[in-house]
């Protein structure tokens, strides 16, 4: 019954996000789309992972801090592989560009980022420990694959509507 309402939330969520997102302006769409998406995301793990309410309360915030301290992580890691031209405009640094220092260094930084996330992704998955049964932890990075798959499925689909959208507007 818990899981239900917890999944009628997360429905209630994801249909207001839906609403929110037909009345914005073109140029706050890619964040309601990720505020969307996140809320779906929600609703999908708690759903697989059939939390309580209780699991819930305490698990999100947890959940939340450690992903967001990995996508900072991994931006600054971006930062890193960028420069900024002569116009101002920040481009990515081109492997055939560099010297074979530059690229030693890059091959030398990707192996330290990778042991640092993973450093990460023990301390996050040690925290889920605490706050959720061990079964519902060893289910989670399942969940997340499963709605990577779901996601990934319906951006081809959409993207496939699209093509045929423009294709019948040629004809």
């Amino acid at each position: 019954m818990k899981t239900l309402k917890i999944g009628l939330l997360g429905l209630i969520l994801f249909l207001s996000g839906i609403l929110a997102h037909a009345q914005l302006p073109p140029e706050d769409v890619p964040k309601d789309r990720r505020k969307e998406i996140e809320a779906h995301k929600v609703a999908f793990i708690t759903s697989q992972l059939k939390l309580t309410s209780e699991e819930a309360q305490v698990f999100w915030p947890v959940y939340n801090e450690c992903q967001e301290n990995m996508h900072n992580f991994r931006k600054e890691n971006r930062k890193k592989h960028e420069r900024k031209d002569a116009d101002g405009t920040t481009t990515r640094v081109k492997i055939d560009e560099m010297s074979d220092e530059e690229a030693a260094a890059m091959v030398d930084n990707h192996i330290i980022f990778q042991q640092k996330e993973l450093d990460m992704k023990k301390e996050c998955l040690a925290l889920y420990k605490e706050v959720l049964p061990i079964k519902k932890v060893a289910k989670l990075h399942q969940a997340e694959r499963k709605f990577r798959q779901q996601l990934l499925r319906r951006i081809n689909n959409s993207d496939k509507l699209q093509q045929r959208g423009k294709t019948q507007k040629r004809r």
